[in-house]
């Protein structure tokens, strides 16, 4: 992960309607793809997003979006690797 985005999300500021918690949401699903810790925390945060339900900021909304920061914080370091699927990475002996 781009350690500038990730510094981004850290410092984004705490959501006041639908929209910037959308576009919140929006930079998590590009930037943490690969953090498979966040997916339910953003589904708790993605229910204030619909057309129907109202907004209302809660402690619950507020611990959420503090710890969809702290694992992607977490995941900051995290590379991808790539497969070997050479013979000689896992011998069949």
């Amino acid at each position: 992960m781009d350690p500038d985005k990730v510094t981004s999300i850290i410092n984004w500021k705490v959501p006041t309607n639908k929209d910037l918690l959308a576009g919140f949401l929006g930079a998590i699903g590009y930037l943490a793809s690969g953090c498979h810790d966040v997916r339910i925390l953003m589904g708790c945060l993605s229910k204030l997003t619909g057309s129907t339900s109202p907004w209302q900021w809660t402690h619950t909304e507020q611990r959420t979006f503090d710890e969809v920061q702290v694992t992607v914080e977490h995941w900051r370091n995290v590379r991808c690797v790539n497969l070997d699927y050479s013979l000689t990475a896992h011998p069949l002996t």
